[in-house]
Parts: C-alpha cells; structure tokens; sequence
C-alpha cells in the first residue's frame, strides 16, 4: 500500500470515527439494533442526496458533502458488521 493511501485510509477512518462521536452526543444510539432495511434505506437517501447535489456543493461548501459521505461509509460499516455477525 502507498503511504498516500495510507494516509488517505486513516484520515477517512479518523472521519468516521469523529461522525460517529458527534452523533453519539447528539443522542443517536441504536447502530447496532437497526434492522438492515432501516439502515439501507438511510444510507441511500444519502447517497442519493449526494449525487443530487455533488457539484453544487463540492463549490459552495465542501464541508457538508464531506460529512455526508461519511455519514454514507458509516452507515455501510454498521451494515458490515451486521453481515459479520451472522456468519
């Protein structure tokens, strides 16, 4: 692995992990419990928010586009580890 993947991995690993503190705090809970359909259908209201408005916001503020697209790979880490545990 290059060491700018690797950089890149840990900075994108390190997002998720303040997203998921940020939500934590604002009383989200349940990742765990969610049932998968629940989970799916979040994850593609924001990857199709996303696609939406991608160019537009990647402009004006890039910032927003970045939390949804890891609110996006947490969401896919929950459904990952959903899959983990029943195998």
């Amino acid at each position: 692995m290059s060491q700018a993947l690797a950089k890149a991995l840990m900075a994108f690993v390190s997002a998720m992990l303040v997203r998921l503190i940020q939500k934590s705090n604002q009383g989200f809970t349940g990742w765990d419990s969610l049932n998968e359909i629940n989970l799916i259908n979040r994850m593609k209201d924001k990857v199709d928010a996303v696609s939406d408005r991608y160019v537009d916001m990647i402009m004006i503020n890039p910032e927003i586009e970045k939390k949804d697209l890891v609110d996006i790979a947490n969401f896919a880490m929950m459904l990952w580890n959903r899959h983990d545990r029943k195998h």
